[in-house]
C-alpha cells in the first residue's frame, strides 16, 4: 500500500519566506535613500566650498588693491589731518590744495649732541595758515670725535686762541 501524501503549504510558512524580502527590500530602499541625500548633500557642499574658495580670492584682491593704494597716496588720520611721513613735497602739495598736513622729522644736531624727532603741523584757517612745531623727543648722544694727530690741532682745543698768533709757531720746537 502506498500512501501519498498531499504537501500544502500553510500561511504561516510563507509569511516566514516573505519577512526576510521584505526586510532586504526596505534596508536597500534606505540604502538608496541615504545614499542619494549623501551624494546630494556633498555636491551642494562642493558647490558652497567652491563658492566660498571664490570670495576669498575676491576678497583678497581687493585687500591688496586697497594696501597698494594706500601706500602710494597720504593717510588722513582721525582729524583730517593728512601724515605725509618725511616728505615737504607732499606737504606743499596737501596745504596748496586746501588741507591739512604734517611731516615729522629727525635730525641730529651735532653742535648740541642731541637728535631732534619734530613734527610740523599747517592748517588752513580762512584764508591763512596756522603752523604748529611740536618737538617731539629730545635724545643726547655720544660724539666719538677721532684723536687729532696734528701738533696745532692738539693744541688749539685747549688753547683756541693760538691762531691769532699762528707766525710765532711755525718753525718753533719744544
Amino acid at each position: 500500500m502506498e500512501t501519498t501524501q498531499q504537501f500544502q503549504p500553510t500561511q504561516q510558512s510563507s509569511g516566514k519566506s516573505l519577512l526576510p524580502a521584505v526586510v532586504i527590500s526596505i534596508l536597500v530602499t534606505a540604502l538608496t535613500v541615504g545614499l542619494g541625500v549623501y551624494f546630494l548633500q556633498k555636491v551642494q557642499i562642493d558647490r558652497l566650498k567652491s563658492s566660498y574658495e571664490n570670495e576669498i580670492r575676491q576678497l583678497k584682491i581687493q585687500i591688496l588693491n586697497l594696501e597698494q593704494t594706500s601706500q602710494n597716496t597720504p593717510t588722513n588720520n582721525n582729524q583730517g589731518v593728512v601724515d605725509c611721513g618725511n616728505s615737504y613735497d607732499c606737504l606743499y602739495s596737501q596745504v596748496s590744495g586746501g588741507n591739512s598736513a604734517k611731516v615729522t622729522i629727525s635730525e641730529r644736531i651735532n653742535s648740541l649732541s642731541l637728535e631732534e624727532k619734530s613734527e610740523v603741523k599747517v592748517e588752513p584757517i580762512s584764508n591763512q595758515f596756522q603752523v604748529l612745531m611740536t618737538v617731539l623727543e629730545l635724545k643726547k648722544f655720544e660724539q666719538t670725535q677721532p684723536m687729532t694727530k696734528s701738533i696745532v690741532g692738539s693744541v688749539s682745543e685747549s688753547c683756541p686762541q693760538i691762531v691769532n698768533n699762528l707766525s710765532s709757531i711755525e718753525l718753533t720746537s719744544a
